[in-house]
């Protein structure tokens, strides 16, 4: 692989609704969600990329990623249109969740 200069991930969503649907639905435990995304074409054709994780602590950690791809040209900065892009559905979150 190459050093390809990039942005990086610069914006995120918290959710405000409960992904009643997502893998991690029916597991106990604690899963704090954030929506992310690469926007303006950062990703070139016939580069290679990979996703970097760093965890607090060498404990094995429990995580789930998805991802798809959008036209360079569209603009998505909307939680609801990443939500729809995943099938995320749920109730509204309240305050304390």
């Amino acid at each position: 692989m190459e050093d390809v200069p990039w942005v990086g991930l610069t914006d995120s969503y918290q959710r405000n609704i409960a992904y009643t649907n997502a893998p991690w639905s029916g597991l106990k435990g604690t899963f704090n969600p954030i929506l992310q995304f690469l926007h303006d074409g950062q990703l070139k054709q016939g580069k290679e990329y990979f996703i970097w994780m760093d965890f607090r602590d060498e404990r094995p950690a429990r995580f789930f990623i998805a991802f798809d791809l959008f036209p360079a040209s569209a603009r998505h900065r909307s939680r609801t249109v990443l939500e729809g892009t995943f099938g995320l559905s749920g109730p509204p979150l309240r305050r304390n969740e």
